[in-house]
């Protein structure tokens, strides 16, 4: 049995008499021993679908194959199983993006973002780009202010992820929106933000043509909109290309155009 919890997020548990838990990947086939899918359960008490929704029951629900009195449901959560069988729930998913031919779990991004000793509670959306694909917006609430830079950020997610699983941006908020319930409202998230990126350096200004040309590039090939109106700024000589949202597929681009 678990003896103690070495990280922030606590398990579900262990599987109860009468049910059995396993792990499924993308194609519903069961993953054996320890790692991470989506959840199913195999029981002799499960219900036999959803009211009146026989396509959703046709797509959670069905029979055991090897036991006639058994029925399997897939719950749609993701999950993660310890060398023990203790269980731990990672998110809905649901919340699936495809980034740079990559599939990625925004509850993983999320869970550890909140690992982090700094991070009270995250989001993290996908936002959709021209070419089909998504870049990561990681919606932050830090336990104190001011938080973590965006460079620090970046560095403690690269020793736990791929490149390809950390944001694009980073945004703080002050709180996350929730219904009366406490439910998170992960679509009206980005109402609360203004997409102020957080700075290590003090912003300096292009000065030579030169430096004028490769601001004007970035902006171009990151989509950085400046509005006159709010006075925004334009890219600085300071600013890291990788934290202002690029990636290696686009800065090929700035290359060319340079």
């Amino acid at each position: 049995m678990l003896d103690s919890i070495s990280g922030t997020t606590v398990p579900v548990g262990y599987p109860v008499e009468g049910q059995e838990i396993y792990l499924q990947d993308n194609n519903g086939i069961n993953i054996e021993g320890p790692g991470s899918g989506e959840i199913a359960v195999r029981s002799s008490f499960l219900s036999t679908g959803y009211w009146k929704q026989p396509e959703l029951t046709e797509k959670a629900y069905s029979r055991d194959f090897q036991y006639e009195n058994k029925r399997v449901y897939r719950t749609g959560d993701l999950g993660e199983l310890d060398t023990d069988g203790c269980l731990t729930y990672l998110g809905r998913k649901d919340f699936q993006v495809q980034i740079g031919g990559f599939r990625v779990e925004v509850a993983e991004v999320e869970t550890t973002l909140n690992q982090l000793d700094t991070i009270l509670e995250s989001i993290v959306v996908g936002e959709p780009l021209d070419d089909g694909g998504h870049e990561l917006v990681a919606y932050l609430v830090s336990k104190k202010q001011p938080g973590r830079s965006v460079s620090s950020l970046r560095q403690a997610l690269k020793e736990k992820l791929p490149e390809y699983m950390i944001p694009s941006f980073f945004i703080s908020l002050d709180h996350l929106p929730r219904a009366a319930n406490g439910k998170l409202l992960r679509n009206q998230v980005k109402d609360m933000s203004q997409f102020e990126l957080a700075k290590d350096k003090q912003w300096l200004p292009p000065k030579s043509p030169t430096e004028k040309l490769i601001s004007e590039i970035w902006e171009e090939v990151l989509k950085i909109e400046k509005d006159p109106i709010k006075n925004n700024k334009a890219v600085g000589v300071t600013d890291n290309f990788f934290e202002l949202g690029g990636n290696s597929l686009n800065a090929t681009q700035v290359i060319s155009r340079v």
